[in-house]
């Protein structure tokens, strides 16, 4: 029997600040085993600052500026996993919505991440339904990490 494929990189290409990588990594498996509970998965989460997001968000999505995530699906290109991708997150993106969404910009970090991960679930956010479905699973998926 071939034992599944449960493969979470990360990535810290910032300087902002210093994730606790232990946590996120164990926080997104939780979330990715409740996304996929017997599925295999390879994700890759790249931090970065905002000078690096916003080259990435002019480069594959003609968007000026910096965003808070850029997710890339690769599930088509590696068969035989669940889900295959990429998540660019910004922390300087975490860190400016601290004051406005009132909370810490590790929690942000976080959200970011599961963002992300309904993306490669194939939800989106492109249009007010999308959105709203979005944020209820991502508060949904929040609270299943504090049981």
């Amino acid at each position: 029997m071939t034992p599944t494929l449960r493969r979470i990189v990360i990535e810290d290409r910032q300087r902002t600040r210093k994730l606790d990588r232990r946590a996120l990594r164990t926080v997104l498996s939780r979330t990715l085993k409740n996304l996929w509970p017997d599925g295999s998965w390879e994700v890759c989460f790249h931090f970065v600052d905002s000078n690096e997001m916003a080259k990435l968000n002019w480069e594959f999505l003609r968007h000026k500026g910096s965003t808070d995530v850029i997710t890339f699906d690769h599930t088509a290109d590696n068969p035989g996993v669940s889900v295959s991708g990429e998540a660019f997150i910004s922390v300087d993106d975490a860190v400016k919505q601290t004051r406005r969404f009132k909370t810490t910009w590790q929690q942000e970090v976080l959200r970011y991440g599961i963002h992300a991960l309904l993306h490669l679930h194939g939800m989106t956010d492109q249009t007010d339904a999308g959105f709203r479905a979005m944020k209820s699973e991502e508060k949904r998926l929040l609270a299943a990490l504090k049981d």
